[in-house]
């Protein structure tokens, strides 16, 4: 160990060249830079363990040992405090150089060499920031302000009005013609009367006030048009119905009689009445 609380060596991250901060420093102040950067790590682990103070002192160490001038190193230190290197608010408020980087390094190596004893200055202490707290009267206005907001108005009402016309309008689309085409051929309509059962359709959810997602609208209107279908057929006053073979007394004529059958049938019937003859002169 290099004293009470320092540490005699450190571990060093093989991929620290390709930070984009140490490139930043780099391309500032050149190789004079990351060495001085470096001089400074060394420092905090060997004296303090986590942190270290910027005396003029240290400064002047630094620039005698890499031979530059001490308004050098001092923007060096000031270019790493903005780069996020070093904490640049303990560094402006208690002359001290550390980061969380550091501190985290080393709470691992105290727990490595089980160090217990050692342990981060409450007053730098950035592992360990406690979130601040927030006043509770915010949140009883908060709380009290929330069933306000949720309060139906005649705006939220009339957006509900314009979505249920925009889920009518889906089934118009291009994308639906073949949904289109294929609702008239199963239920024996027109194109004209499909629309005109959308609109019923749309009429009614607006009344109920009822919005349903575009596919979930097609989904029911499908299930509504056949129910509709079905009281029209016993109502016998459709027009679907006239189509399909219904004369307007509701007798259905039966298309699946040929011409040669009545023929047969008619024979028949003749047969039976000369029969009858013949047997009552």
């Amino acid at each position: 160990m290099a004293g009470n609380e320092g540490f005699k060596y450190y571990n060093v991250d093989t991929d620290r060249y390709q930070d984009m901060k140490i490139k930043r420093l780099k391309k500032a102040f050149k190789c004079e830079g990351v060495a001085v950067y470096d001089y400074i790590i060394c420092e905090v682990y060997r004296v303090k363990g986590c942190f270290t103070e910027c005396s003029s002192e240290m400064v002047f160490d630094i620039a005698e040992y890499f031979g530059i001038e001490e308004s050098l190193v001092e923007k060096i230190i000031a270019l790493c405090c903005n780069l996020g290197l070093f904490d640049k608010i303990i560094y402006t408020k208690y002359g001290l150089i550390t980061a969380h980087s550091i501190q985290l390094r080393f709470l691992e190596m105290n727990k490595r060499a089980k160090r217990y004893y050692s342990k981060i200055p409450e007053n730098i202490d950035i592992i360990h920031e406690k979130p601040a707290i927030v006043p509770e009267k915010v949140q009883e206005v908060q709380e009290n302000s929330a069933p306000e907001e949720t309060q139906p108005t005649e705006i939220q009402e009339k957006t509900i009005y314009e979505k249920i016309d925009e889920s009518a309008l889906y089934l118009t689309c291009p994308e639906e013609q073949e949904w289109r085409d294929t609702s008239c051929m199963q239920n024996k309509i027109s194109p004209d009367e499909l629309s005109q059962f959308i609109s019923e359709f749309t009429g009614l959810q607006k009344e109920r006030g009822e919005y349903e997602v575009p596919k979930e609208f097609r989904k029911h209107f499908t299930n509504w048009l056949k129910i509709e279908k079905q009281k029209q057929l016993r109502n016998g006053n459709s027009t679907i119905q006239s189509k399909r073979g219904f004369g307007n007394s509701g007798n259905r004529t039966n298309p699946g009689i040929t011409s040669s059958e009545d023929k047969r049938a008619k024979r028949q019937s003749l047969s039976d009445m000369a029969q009858a003859i013949l047997q009552n002169p």
